[in-house]
């Protein structure tokens, strides 16, 4: 990996880790006032509130409450998506480096 792609990978796993963080420290009891959300615009214009990632950011802020419940019924995806992220924005710092992987007997 190139010293290039490198600064490349780790500034794409800081992107990551801190939209998480951004969202996680958001209040999830209002609705949000200004979302980047293409298909919440979509159906603001066309009058409907139909979207599959709807509750999604709410849903991370009650996981970093640590009220799963909560998250849970925000958007069932929650979890798995924060895990998925992080892994993702882990494998992207250490580059070509493996990950520890855990030993099962």
């Amino acid at each position: 990996m190139t010293a290039r792609s490198r600064r490349s990978a780790r500034l794409e796993a800081i992107f990551w880790i801190a939209g998480l963080v951004l969202v996680a420290v958001a209040d999830p009891t209002r609705a949000p006032s200004l979302t980047v959300c293409p298909l919440a615009h979509l159906g603001e214009m066309l009058g409907f509130a139909i979207c599959p990632g709807c509750g999604l950011g709410r849903a991370v802020a009650w996981l970093a409450r640590g009220d799963l419940a909560a998250s849970f019924s925000m958007h069932p995806l929650a979890i798995p998506a924060v895990g998925i992220l992080v892994y993702h924005a882990a494998r992207l710092w250490h580059g070509s480096r493996a990950l520890p992987t855990p030993i099962v007997h």
